[in-house]
């Protein structure tokens, strides 16, 4: 909640997490509430619409990078590795020079903003 408050309008924004269990256990509703928080409640969740979850679009774009030139994992602790070194490699290192970086999908249909705010790094989905 920090960096949506000090580089949002909390009112603006809208917490649409996927369906994962965690996502609407206990502690978390109550810390949304207590922060007033605007969030898609799991009743009117949608299932399988990766299309209605703009993160999915940047798992998918993530998930090809990770894996570009054939690259496998034959350990968990490896694709541990790979995954942030991926992302400081293909994302956070770009945006010193810029402050956001425009990633299309393989369609050239949607995109994903990222932008550097300070040591937070904010990702959205799906922009055009």
């Amino acid at each position: 909640m920090p960096f949506v408050t000090s580089y949002h309008n909390k009112e603006k924004v809208l917490f649409w997490p996927d369906l994962a269990s965690s996502h609407y256990g206990n502690n978390v509703l109550q810390y949304l509430d207590q922060n007033d928080a605007q969030f898609v409640d799991n009743k009117f969740n949608p299932q399988n619409c990766p299309q209605a979850r703009p993160i999915e679009t940047l798992w998918s774009i993530l998930k090809n990078m990770v894996y570009d030139e054939g690259w496998e994992a034959k350990t968990i602790n490896q694709l541990r590795t790979q995954v942030p070194q991926t992302i400081k490699t293909q994302i956070t290192d770009r945006l010193p020079t810029a402050t956001s970086l425009i990633i299309p999908d393989d369609n050239d249909t949607n995109a994903t903003l990222v932008e550097q705010h300070g040591s937070y790094t904010a990702i959205y989905g799906r922009i055009w």
